[in-house]
């Protein structure tokens, strides 16, 4: 699915299909996050700190998974989510190649990228509309995803499609912070979880509570240290924001576990003692053996 997205968005010659694919897509991703949300958020994670992806693609598919997930939390119509995660999906269009490179990019950013970076939103809704895509939602709010928005309206279906953007944009926030870059590590998931409660103004808001509580203060795929000094990385959301599932991968002594063992950051002597980045984490995670080791965790989603 990963290469598939990363192909759409690469596309440079216009296609009558493409509103119809993307949507088709879409809806492939839904059903993978619908059948099991943990598992799901634990791979996307886990490709944001893998250098050989597209970070673009791995990005929009987080970004549209964290938007359905919120969803719960808002009065959006089936029509209307769909419409959100077809944005989350290509928001970056404009500037799929660029959002790569930067990844990566060691040097400052030019004044030529900067300007890309500003007018990517218009640039991707011009080239979304140049490639058949109709859908007038889906059109603004890959306008708008980095867009000041005036007050939440009252009522009605202005409010809902501001919900919406302002959803995509606490989304594309988590999701661009908690990445690593060439010339910074990633925030901890901890801390892009708070900066998403405390908002702009550091005040607790509705929707970033909302936001934690869909997806945890340690979201599936991130890396946290316990009590006892285990390294973990976190395979399932627990009851509580702060008390998720994690599979511990790096021994109290510093040894790589050869036989990764289950952990419930609830019980007493396993609580997590802080964060750890991705790149202090000096083992390759293998994702395959952790799902299948632990697949009766998983079950069906909540």
């Amino acid at each position: 699915m990963h290469l598939k997205l990363k192909a759409i968005l690469d596309a440079t010659s216009a296609s009558h299909d493409f509103e119809r694919n993307t949507r088709e897509f879409e809806r492939s991703i839904a059903s993978l996050i619908e059948d099991n949300t943990d598992a799901s958020l634990f791979v996307l994670v886990q490709m944001l700190f893998e250098k050989n992806l597209s970070y673009s693609a791995s990005n929009a598919l987080l970004c549209a998974s964290l938007c359905r997930l919120l969803s719960t939390h808002a009065e959006l119509s089936p029509e209307e989510l769909t419409s959100l995660c077809n944005a989350a999906l290509t928001m970056n269009i404009g500037m799929s190649s660029l959002h790569d490179l930067l990844a990566h990019q060691n040097s400052e950013v030019t004044t030529d990228q900067r300007r890309s970076i500003v007018n990517h939103p218009a640039v991707g809704r011009q080239l979304l509309s140049s490639k058949g895509v109709q859908d007038k939602i889906w059109l603004q709010i890959v306008r708008d995803h980095h867009a000041v928005l005036p007050e939440m309206p009252d009522a009605g279906n202005e409010r809902r499609i501001h919900m919406a953007t302002r959803m995509l944009q606490l989304a594309d926030i988590f999701v661009g912070s908690i990445s690593p870059r060439s010339t910074r590590p990633g925030l901890l998931s901890r801390q892009g979880a708070l900066k998403i409660y405390k908002g702009e103004e550091g005040k607790p808001n509705l929707l970033g509570a909302a936001f934690v509580k869909s997806i945890g203060i340690y979201i599936p795929g991130s890396y946290v240290k316990l009590a006892n000094g285990e390294v973990s990385v976190v395979i399932k959301r627990g009851i509580n924001a702060h008390t998720p599932y994690v599979a511990s991968i790096i021994g109290m002594r510093g040894a790589p576990n050869q036989d990764p063992v289950l952990r419930d950051t609830s019980e007493p002597g396993f609580e997590i003692k802080e964060g750890v980045s991705a790149n202090q984490v000096r083992l390759r995670t293998n994702w395959e053996e952790l799902l299948n080791k632990f697949f009766d965790l998983y079950g069906p989603s909540t």
